[in-house]
């Protein structure tokens, strides 16, 4: 998850608890840090697949002419204003008279079962993906490794095979993007469908926190 920051956005506020206060426009400053999902950018590299930060700034400072008693209910619209109109994942808004975040919104936890095999050099490459998954997703927990004959294309070795559980506030998308980065690094390229290969990393159950569930051919 990476995380995209607006830093000292000037926005005219109507604060205050009397009507005097309200009625003279206090300039605010106010910086917002985003997480958010870069990976389709990266591979895209169309600007419609991150964050318009020229419409953030605009939406933040329109909400600015609302009349408000507090600044922590400013931060706490603007959080959800960010959140639901430009669907971010996690948010922290920092008012400069702040020295800690008064709005803090971060994802909770998704479970995901990840299936790994390969028959080519097996356990060499079993074990560099290991590293690679311990790399990227710290919390993660590995099954014992165990040995399946090929199916369908039955002429090959047969594969290592193991299930790794993690931990993540990443989306499925992410996940899938990190799982296609570790198999380019480890050279996979069956030579047919189905045919050996150097790794092979699956996402087989990914469970959200709000106990919805997803699997393989939802993906």
């Amino acid at each position: 998850m990476a995380s995209i920051y607006i830093n000292n956005l000037e926005v005219e506020t109507s604060i205050g608890i009397t009507e005097e206060e309200r009625a003279n426009l206090q300039t605010l400053k106010i910086s917002i840090d985003m997480e958010t999902d870069l990976s389709a950018v990266c591979q895209s590299d169309d600007v419609n697949d991150t964050i318009d930060y020229a419409a953030v700034a605009e939406s933040v400072k329109k909400l600015g002419r609302t009349e408000r008693n507090t600044i922590e209910k400013f931060a706490e619209d603007t959080a959800q204003l960010v959140l639901k109109d430009f669907k971010r994942y996690g948010m922290e808004i920092y008012p400069t008279r702040y020295r800690r975040s008064i709005y803090n919104h971060k994802p909770a936890i998704a479970i995901c079962f990840i299936g790994i095999g390969s028959n080519i050099d097996a356990v060499n490459n079993m074990i560099t993906c290991a590293r690679a998954l311990r790399d990227d997703f710290p919390y993660i927990t590995f099954s014992s490794v165990y040995r399946t004959a090929a199916r369908d294309e039955l002429q090959q070795d047969d594969f290592l095979n193991a299930v790794v559980k993690i931990e993540t506030d990443e989306s499925p998308e992410e996940v899938h993007f990190a799982l296609k980065s570790i198999e380019e690094d480890l050279k996979k390229d069956p030579p047919y469908e189905k045919g050996p290969r150097t790794i092979d990393l699956d996402i087989l159950i990914y469970k959200n926190p709000d106990n919805q569930q997803l699997t393989t051919e939802n993906l």
